[in-house]
């Protein structure tokens, strides 16, 4: 009789061997999936919701949404990307995107929130790499770049005070006048 130690290294060894057979691996491989087509090889790892592949019908390929916003460098992490996308915060072509894996390719558009700016830009390149900033502009064209910020403060918080540079702190006495014109008072 073989002990129970025999009898589980004799499982992980099946295992093993059934996951590194080449020929079990091209069988299934190209085994029908459930539509009656056969898969591809060279397919593999372009995925789109969608259309069933990475591959449009043109023949141009595809890649994961968040992988191109990272590489495209509007987010520091590819898991803030996925983050965003899972949370059905971006639009590819006006349609809203609920996974992060979905396919993009060059000429969608996509609107997505960065900061306290919408984000509307054309994809014109997949890029290879998440390079210098320069390259990253390169993979796409900014529909409606974000507007210049307004560093005054809006008016229900206070009139904003300008002083000259290099004058220093303000003294007692222009502080209090400072805080009468916040109040609103003389």
């Amino acid at each position: 009789m073989a002990s129970r130690a025999e009898k589980a290294k004799r499982a992980r060894k099946a295992r093993w061997a059934a996951k590194n057979d080449v020929d079990f691996m091209k069988r299934r491989q190209e085994k029908p999936n459930a539509k009656g087509r056969e898969e591809r090889a060279d397919t593999k790892g372009l995925h789109d919701p969608l259309s069933g592949s990475g591959m449009s019908g043109n023949g141009v390929p595809g890649l994961r949404l968040d992988k191109w916003l990272w590489q495209a460098r509007f987010f520091k992490s590819r898991t803030l990307a996925s983050k965003l996308c899972n949370a059905g915060k971006v639009r590819i072509d006006g349609a809203e995107i609920l996974k992060s894996h979905s396919t993009v390719r060059p000429g969608n558009v996509l609107t997505f929130p960065q900061g306290r700016h919408i984000r509307v830009v054309r994809i014109i390149d997949l890029g290879t790499r998440r390079g210098p900033a320069e390259e990253a502009q390169g993979l796409y064209e900014d529909l409606k770049p974000p507007a210049k910020e307004n560093r005054i403060d809006a008016p229900g918080k206070g009139a904003a005070v300008r002083r000259s540079p290099g004058s220093g702190r303000p003294t007692k006495r222009e502080r209090r006048q400072l805080d009468r014109l916040r109040r609103g008072e003389n």
